[in-house]
């Protein structure tokens, strides 16, 4: 256990680098338990990353970290028999359980394991552990604690390891390569069942699929378009088509240090337009289990009250123009609004509808809505935005807020929630954050996780 605890005490978040404590958890109870069944030395053995890559035969990488665990590799029916008998001993309804209850999602999987099981008796992972412990078989980690306990391991020396095996980031963590921003706490709740998204230093990779090459930390200018990565578009598209629900409407983004402000935007920008609604931004942070916290990051473009549209809902329809809602009242009023609207034929305006109402009417709305522009005609003047959205870009050196019609300059993002607080009005809990190109990332992220700290919706807004 003490290269495990010396290497908790020489990590940093600033060092940018996710710690995995998991293996050196693994290689303790194995060297410290040569006598554990066989079962659980499989278990302890597939905690491990291995490399099977290897074509040819070349040197253990593992040798000394699990001596002799290469028998292991890929066999547990041998063992079948006895990890059966291990799990009616811990708990006498674990098969009727696993034959009668549906395995996804796997958060009510393991809430049914951890009360009808009676785990809370045990006194190592509390019901709100069992649902965020990373580890692919938590039931495993129950039955090795149990082992170690009846082998005379103390329980705090015991729970020492298995919290740091339970709590792995072997399945929760950037690519190698990567090297990440850091933050004091985590801004918003952790979500680890969710889609990725790997960016920087050099590659741009959707879960495990390489979608483009960065320069200099930044999407190449063919492969945008009006801000817009179509090439990752168009991947959503494939793999998940909208509408999305559940955890596929949140996305992580793992961002390397060195990506720039406009690669930020751009992406944040695209996975809105392609559906993700909650959009987080991996950081590292002092505290555990996982040292990994977020920050949840919205568009000021798709968060801002619509130019022009329309809501079609059995209560009451809605016409949106200019930032405006207008309710109607019939079809015929519905009509006359949309074609009065400045945006009438310049924009393609979206039509939400609630599930009741026919689709003839969406379908209707949709055709109104999408009218081809006059030819030749100048486009009608955006209105601005509501004065008490807040506005902040942050420069190098220190970052100017404006809302309410003033403007104040401050230098450290400790001072940005005491600038917020008299910012008020119906719009003030939308802070719309915009940077210079050359802003590091992590004074970016620094701003935006002190705005979230604060209660503002933080979205991007548009690079000049």
């Amino acid at each position: 256990m003490n290269a495990l605890r010396q290497a908790r005490t020489a990590w940093s978040p600033t060092s940018g680098v996710v710690p995995d404590y998991g293996e050196m958890a693994a290689s303790a109870i194995w060297h410290a338990c040569p006598a554990l069944p066989g079962p659980l030395r499989v278990l302890l053995d597939l905690s491990v990353e291995h490399d099977f890559s290897a074509s040819e035969p070349r040197p253990d990488a593992l040798a000394d970290v699990l001596p002799g665990h290469a028998a292991l590799d890929h066999v547990f029916a041998p063992f079948a028999d006895e990890r059966r008998a291990l799990e009616r001993a811990l708990c006498p309804d674990l098969h009727d359980i696993a034959t009668s209850t549906p395995r996804h999602p796997e958060s009510a999987w393991r809430e049914t394991l951890f009360k009808r099981c009676d785990l809370a008796s045990r006194g190592f992972l509390d019901h709100q552990e069992m649902l965020d412990a990373t580890h692919y078989d938590p039931i495993g980690l129950f039955l090795l604690d149990r082992a170690l306990l009846d082998g005379g391991i103390s329980p705090a020396l015991a729970r020492e390891a298995l919290r740091a095996l339970a709590f792995s980031n072997r399945g929760f963590r950037p690519r190698e390569q990567q090297r990440l921003p850091h933050g004091p706490v985590t801004a918003d709740p952790l979500t680890v069942d969710t889609p990725e998204l790997f960016v920087g230093p050099d590659k741009l990779y959707l879960d495990q699929f390489e979608v483009l090459s960065l320069r200099d930390g930044a999407i190449p200018e063919d492969q945008l378009k009006q801000r817009f990565v179509r090439t990752l578009y168009d991947q959503w598209m494939v793999e998940r088509p909208a509408p999305r629900g559940g955890d596929e409407d949140h996305l992580v983004l793992w961002l390397d240090r060195s990506v720039r402000w406009s690669t930020l935007f751009s992406l944040v920008y695209t996975a809105r337009t392609g559906g993700f609604e909650a959009i987080d931004i991996a950081y590292l942070v002092p505290e555990g289990p996982y040292h990994v916290g977020v920050v949840r990051l919205g568009s000021a473009h798709h968060d801002k009250p619509a130019l022009f549209g329309v809501r079609l809902d059995p209560g009451g329809d809605t016409v949106l123009c200019d930032r405006q809602a207008i309710p109607v009242h019939s079809d015929e009023e519905l009509r006359a609004k949309v074609t009065a609207c400045p945006w009438y034929r310049f924009i393609r305006g979206d039509v939400d509808a609630a599930p009741t109402v026919p689709a003839a009417r969406v379908e209707a709305a949709r055709t109104l809505v999408a009218a081809d522009p006059p030819f030749g005609a100048e486009w009608p003047p955006v209105s601005p935005d509501d004065p008490s959205r807040i506005e902040l870009r942050v420069r190098a050196d220190d970052a100017t807020l404006g809302c309410n019609g003033t403007t104040t300059t401050l230098t450290a993002p400790e001072a940005l929630a005491t600038a917020i607080a008299g910012c008020h009005g119906p719009q003030s809990d939308a802070l719309d954050l915009q940077a210079d190109p050359a802003v590091p990332l992590q004074r970016i992220l620094d701003m935006a996780i002190a705005g979230r700290r604060a209660g503002k919706r933080v979205g991007l807004e548009d690079p000049d």
